[in-house]
Formats: structure tokens, C-alpha cells, sequence
């Protein structure tokens, strides 16, 4: 959470909004949107894949039918 709120505060985080907002306009600004996408994937799936090792520890197991994937 606090990597999170850290990304968000920083510059990179004012060029999210600003892509959210108005790709035309970051593109007029120098930036490549694509790669600003590109680097906002990547970190997402890192905190995901930080989660999910994390997890095992606490529950010690790891299935799909605990995380609700299989019935």
C-alpha cells in the first residue's frame, strides 16, 4: 500500500493522471503513452506477484481451489 501511495505522489504518477486523462496531451508533451501504459502493467503485476508470495507463507498452502479459480 505504501508502494502504492508513493507511486501515485511521485512524477511518474502525475503522468498516470495525465494519460488517463488525455493521451493526445502526453504524447504533445514528449512522453510515449504506450510505454507509460507499459511501465504501469509492469508494476501492477510485480505488487501482484508480491502478494501472492507473501501469501503462501501466511496460509501455508497454495491451490487454486483456496483462491476461488477451481469450484
Amino acid at each position: 500500500m505504501a508502494l502504492a501511495r508513493q507511486l501515485f505522489v511521485s512524477r511518474y504518477g502525475e503522468l498516470l493522471i495525465a494519460v488517463r486523462d488525455s493521451e493526445e496531451r502526453v504524447r504533445f508533451l514528449g512522453y510515449n503513452p504506450a510505454d507509460v501504459k507499459l511501465v504501469a502493467y509492469v508494476v501492477a503485476a510485480g505488487m501482484a506477484g508480491l502478494a501472492g508470495a507473501l501469501f503462501v507463507p501466511a496460509v501455508g498452502i497454495i491451490s487454486p481451489a483456496l483462491i476461488g479459480i477451481v469450484p
